[in-house]
């Protein structure tokens, strides 16, 4: 007998235990739903609903660079009487690199102005030294505005002729 109140004793405790927190478990979860609110039928609550429309943002602008503008001032197509010719020339940009030829033969593309093929760097205006007859004067030029632009460079030929002999 005495086994069986034990038993019976131990059976009464989990039961109790158990009933204790299966109520304890329904109360949080009971706790966690909202429950509904009766608004009077005078004073209606907006309620903010989602929405599916998307948020507007602004537009980008797409800015496309102006190809430069190369304006030789000197030498111009004339005949020169002296060999020392001032080379000007302006242009609507900063400047990130310059090359002339003189009497180039071929075009040259950019990624062969590096090599010795006659193209000279040079920085801002200049003084060229030139022998008698016809010459034609080749400037490359590339900006800091053109230069992921569609005309990345700027080129313009002078010809002109350096005519010592008959100086005025």
């Amino acid at each position: 007998m005495k086994n069986s109140i034990a038993i019976f004793t131990i059976l009464l405790v989990g039961t109790i235990l158990g009933v204790a927190a299966l109520n304890n478990h329904n109360s949080i979860n009971n706790s966690q739903t909202p429950t509904p609110t009766i608004q009077p039928a005078g004073n209606p609550t907006d309620i903010p609903q989602p929405t599916l429309e998307p948020t507007p943002t602004a537009p980008t602008a797409t800015i496309i660079p102006k190809p430069s503008i190369l304006m030789v001032i000197s030498p111009t197509n004339k005949a020169y009487s002296t060999n020392s010719i001032e080379l000007t020339y302006n242009i609507n940009s900063k400047v990130l690199w310059s090359y002339y030829s003189i009497d180039a033969s071929d075009y040259v593309d950019v990624q062969h102005l590096l090599r010795d093929n006659g193209w000279i760097s040079f920085k801002g205006n200049t003084t060229l030294n030139l022998s008698e007859g016809p010459h034609r004067l080749k400037i490359a030029v590339q900006t800091e505005e053109s230069r992921f632009s569609g005309v990345p460079i700027a080129y313009q030929t002078i010809d002109f002729v350096i005519d010592i002999t008959n100086a005025p």
